[in-house]
């Protein structure tokens, strides 16, 4: 069923402007108010006056002006009986990227926070002192697995019987030290500065045999 859409305005050219330059404005009021008459109702208005030298122009283009509104006014009403298609001369955003655009921009936000949340996370990890085990009779020896290890591959022989004379010092003393693989390498150039100068030291003695020994345990 074809419906004859309704123009509800009429289109003041400014090309019009050289055209009605030489016009009254009263002639020019009437002849504006007859266009829009015109494109109302249709009515024509037989002009007496200059008028009707320009009026036939005026009046063909409104016809021009409604029969290209008719026709877009089809056009658009086709275009939604379709499910709203546009035409073939405008450019067309395919489907899949229509929808897979945002996501996209999600996703990649997505990933972005996952990369600074790593890099946060790793930067922490880094920054983050490692893990010290306790040792010793008093359990107040302080060592990482690396300073253990260290520890270990310096005094292959003796490494044990140092962190008991740590632990019991620390336990007996009650002072503190920043690191305890430090103390212990402090003490053992110590002791060999001692032997150096010909002090005799009395060997490094388990803290349990030294203790049965003492009577403590007796």
């Amino acid at each position: 069923m074809n419906l004859v859409a309704r123009m509800n305005y009429v289109c003041l050219y400014i090309s019009y402007l050289e055209s009605l330059t030489p016009f009254s404005d009263d002639e020019i009021g009437r002849m504006v108010k007859a266009m829009l008459t015109y494109a109302e109702t249709g009515e024509d208005h037989r002009f007496d006056g200059n008028e009707r030298f320009i009026w036939p122009s005026l009046k063909a283009q409104i016809d021009r002006d409604k029969a290209a509104y008719q026709e877009r006014c089809e056009k658009n009403r086709a275009n939604g009986a379709k499910g709203g298609r546009p035409p073939k001369n405008q450019s067309v955003i395919p489907e899949t990227e229509w929808f897979s655009e945002k996501p996209k921009k999600a996703k990649e936000k997505e990933k972005e926070k996952e990369k600074e949340t790593e890099k946060e996370k790793e930067s922490i990890e880094a920054d983050k002192p490692p893990t010290r085990h306790r040792y010793g009779a008093y359990e107040n020896v302080l060592l990482s697995d690396e300073e253990y290890a260290k520890l270990k591959a310096e005094f292959p022989t003796d490494y044990a019987q140092r962190i008991e004379r740590l632990s019991e010092y620390i336990a007996s003393s009650g002072k503190k030290y920043k690191s305890h693989l430090a103390t212990i390498r402090s003490w053992a150039r110590k002791d060999g500065q001692k032997q150096t100068a010909g002090i005799v030291l009395a060997p490094l003695e388990d803290p349990f045999e030294a203790a049965v020994k003492g009577g403590r345990y007796a």
